[in-house]
């Protein structure tokens, strides 16, 4: 159940930010986002100005305004209607009805102590409620302009993350002292240097080569080559890494296979990122495409759907298949067990306690509980039990 959770945790994550970024673009390049915020400011002066009226009346007038409304009044109209000029006039109005109100404002603003008639205020709100814009669709970030270049780049963004990790490596980059001792042929002073730096980054295929080699030279080939088998996992397709396991693996008193060939064209973290990509593609990006589609948006959007929908289900398909092929070694928590071991009912080697299975050199399990020095083991067929942690390798962690 938690990791179903993660899952659609994983998937409703990027869905919905990548709703919020085709949105904030919606409302970035929306061409009428300048009218709609001249029409807001015009309420707000509207309301200043009647407000600092008050509600004193003289003769047929309305007391002075405030110049300073009246000019952000001016300022707002020419938002509003996008007038090309710096200074417009009542000439360049749309409407006799603005064209008077501009009139009037021009009046008060340039003889002194010259109120508004006590119609412009009415007049000023008819004509502001006439000349109010479209509000902007609710479905506006899903038009293909705000939708699919976002989406895109949220989906190399993803892949571009699980390629973080480099394909090659350099025995030198990591721990120099433990390889320096291997030159100098002290192999048992460098496995004692890298256990350590393997356990603190233990996806540091570098580490794991040099500790390979140097349990290799000690003739501990049951243990190098679990280490070996690990490497070969996480950087399929390196050559040096294929060659150390194709090396140590026959010389180990147990049989371990890699995954087949076309499963290891990527490594497990990267199916892992497709596969979360064209479920996306498929739950999101296709039914948006045949939505705006139907909506408007033409055959083309709709024949993009179904390339995206045919697509998504062709790589999810692979992804799968590529992820089953690794069994149990595509847990973040399988270790390889180099030395064959027994699985007891509690984690405790004193007294006598009901022994629930013996566990053979080669097996590849779960771990799914820890305690001091001891393992909680899941077996593939679903057996539990508690061993040693010296008999195992983790693979990714």
């Amino acid at each position: 159940p938690r990791a179903l959770l993660w899952a659609l945790a994983g998937l409703v994550a990027p869905f919905a930010l990548w709703l919020v970024l085709a949105s904030r673009h919606a409302r970035a390049h929306d061409p009428l986002r300048h009218r709609r915020a001249a029409h807001d400011e015009l309420r707000r002066i509207l309301t200043s100005l009647e407000q600092g009226a008050g509600s004193t009346e003289h003769g047929s007038s309305l007391p002075a305004p405030s110049p300073r409304l009246l000019l952000a009044w001016q300022h707002a109209v020419r938002a509003l209607f996008a007038l090309p000029t710096s200074a417009p006039s009542a000439r360049d109005l749309p409407d006799p009805l603005w064209a008077a109100l501009w009139v009037e404002t021009e009046r008060a603003l340039y003889r002194p102590s010259t109120p508004l008639a006590k119609e412009w205020f009415a007049q000023a709100w008819q004509a502001h409620a006439a000349a109010t814009p479209p509000r902007r669709s609710a479905l506006a970030a899903l038009r293909p302009a705000h939708l699919f270049a976002r989406a895109a780049a949220l989906v190399l963004g993803g892949l571009a993350l699980s390629a973080a990790t480099p394909s090659t490596f350099a025995a030198e980059s990591a721990a120099p002292d433990a390889t320096a001792l291997y030159a100098r042929g002290e192999f048992a002073a460098a496995e004692a240097a890298l256990r350590p730096a393997v356990a603190a980054a233990p996806l540091d295929a570098a580490l794991r080569h040099n500790l390979a080699l140097a349990l290799a030279q000690q003739g501990e080939w049951d243990e190098a080559a679990a280490h070996a088998y690990a490497a070969a996992l996480q950087h399929p397709g390196d050559p040096a890494l294929e060659r150390l396991f194709a090396s140590t693996t026959p010389k180990a008193g147990y049989r371990v296979v890699l995954p087949p060939a076309p499963a290891r064209l990527l490594p497990l973290a990267r199916w892992q990122s497709l596969g979360l990509a064209s479920a996306f593609a498929l739950l999101a990006l296709a039914p948006a495409a045949w939505l705006i589609g139907l909506h408007g948006g033409g055959r083309g959007i709709v024949r993009a759907g179904h390339a995206t929908f045919l697509i998504g289900a062709l790589v999810l398909g692979a992804s799968w298949l590529a992820i089953r092929a690794h069994g149990a070694s595509a847990s973040p928590d399988a270790v390889l067990v180099w030395r064959a071991a027994t699985l007891r009912a509690v984690p405790t080697d004193a007294g006598e306690q009901k022994v629930v299975a013996e566990l053979p050199a080669g097996t590849v399990a779960r771990v799914d509980k820890a305690f001091l020095g001891w393992r909680r083991v899941v077996l593939p067929d679903g057996n539990t039990g508690w061993v040693r942690a010296e008999p195992l390798v983790a693979l990714w962690r």
